[in-house]
């Protein structure tokens, strides 16, 4: 079950392996643990309808999901 009532809004840092500063940044995170957009949006999707995804990029690429409960 969800706890989500509404939507659920989830902006997550992407595994991006050509972008050298984020390969930094994660190398010194001790908490890492990057996954791809698939990845992602496979685990999101097994309990929500995902309505909206966009990638962005700041010094990490990015995954901006909405999505609602079933």
């Amino acid at each position: 079950r969800t706890a989500v009532r509404d939507r659920l809004v989830l902006v997550d840092p992407l595994r991006a392996v050509r972008r050298l500063r984020s390969r930094l940044l994660w190398s010194i995170d001790r908490g890492s643990h990057p996954r791809s957009a698939d990845e992602l949006l496979a685990a999101v999707g097994r309990d929500f309808t995902i309505e909206h995804e966009e990638r962005f990029a700041i010094h990490h690429a990015y995954l901006l999901c909405v999505a609602r409960p079933r």
